[in-house]
């Protein structure tokens, strides 16, 4: 169980059950759940942060199955070379929540 505490304004937390993950890849979620919204980082980075120093491709997998793309947000995943990488929604997608996440930013629409 992942607690989220201020996941989105109006709400004081969320409860995540992750128990259909293994506890590797609950690790990676939890790395991942520390980038800043607007901020992204490549499957690499996000493997050693994960404290697995070889496994971005490992990471490409559990970001596949992420069961709840939004509030565990792999759209801030992407590839070494700066591209934004699939996204089960279409790259089209992941490529507007990235964008989105700027614009939220740079207009101070994010409440702290």
């Amino acid at each position: 169980m992942i607690s989220l505490v201020n996941p989105c304004p109006g709400v004081a937390s969320i409860d995540l059950d992750l128990s259909i993950y293994t506890l590797n890849e609950i690790t990676v979620y939890r790395a991942l759940l520390e980038t800043e919204t607007g901020a992204t980082g490549s499957y690499e980075s996000l493997a050693r942060r994960a404290g697995f120093p070889r496994g971005a491709r490992f990471v490409g997998t559990v970001m596949a199955k992420n069961s709840l793309p939004i509030i565990i947000p792999c759209h801030r995943v992407i590839r070494s070379d700066g591209t934004v990488g699939h996204y089960s929604a279409g790259d089209g997608i992941k490529r507007l929540l990235i964008e989105h996440e700027h614009e939220m930013i740079q207009n101070g629409w994010l409440i702290s």
